[in-house]
């Protein structure tokens, strides 16, 4: 009987917190997903209990939004601040001498047909390294799909995320090239994937995607920088 009721009570809450979601107005539902995302920037131990969160928000806001692929799509172009993922490829590069620093964590995307997934790096030795990851994408069905073609590794932290992008695009700056020494499996450089980005505007993106070698769906929570 205990259990019944149990059941029945769980059910219920989902139901209503179901209705509760979907009540809420878009800046509403922009906020409770950008609060969630802050408050678990760094952790690494609840991502399974954040998503559980996220799904049905980000579920809503897609339906409220209601944007057109070119519009999402087009949306994306611009720099962003990553404030959550539960893709595990983001703690790959994670271990004893270093650790991706998820506070500082950026992709700058380009009308071009490339970006960069910026991130910068803790080190045993208290030296910063950001590391520039490049790629390609071209609009694929609903989103796009990408390619990591090279990266480039810089001593020290980036104040200017985008300015420091754009120089090394254009070769204005040159860092250490680590592409031969990161491509798939050992590395990112190589791998392929789908992202399909169900909201965006002037603040803030969701993205959900994929690498192509597994398949398996992660969400990304997106705000947007000042610059180009």
């Amino acid at each position: 009987m205990k259990v019944i009721v149990f059941t029945a009570l769980l059910t219920m809450s989902n139901a209503l917190f179901g209705s509760d979601v979907n009540s809420l107005s878009i800046s509403e539902l922009k906020q409770e997903i950008l609060d969630i995302a802050a408050a678990n920037t760094e952790r690494l131990d609840n991502f399974k209990e954040v998503r559980g969160k996220l799904d049905p928000l980000v579920k809503a806001l897609k339906a409220k939004g209601d944007q057109s692929v070119q519009e999402r799509v087009e949306g994306k172009i611009g720099s962003w601040q990553q404030l959550w993922t539960d893709d595990s490829d983001d703690t790959r590069p994670n271990n004893f001498f270093s650790q991706i620093d998820r506070s500082r964590t950026f992709q700058v995307v380009d009308p071009n047909g490339f970006f960069y997934n910026v991130s910068e790096m803790k080190t045993a030795i208290k030296l910063r390294l950001t590391v520039f990851l490049r790629g390609t994408y071209a609009k694929q069905g609903e989103g796009i799909s990408i390619k990591f073609t090279n990266i480039d590794i810089k001593a020290l932290g980036t104040k200017d995320i985008t300015d420091t992008t754009y120089k090394l695009e254009n070769k204005e700056e040159k860092f250490f090239a680590a592409t031969r020494f990161s491509e798939y499996p050992n590395g990112p450089v190589g791998a392929e994937g789908y992202i399909d980005t169900v909201y965006v505007d002037d603040e803030m993106r969701v993205d959900y995607g994929y690498n192509t070698a597994d398949e398996v769906i992660d969400l990304f929570v997106l705000k947007r920088m000042e610059g180009r």
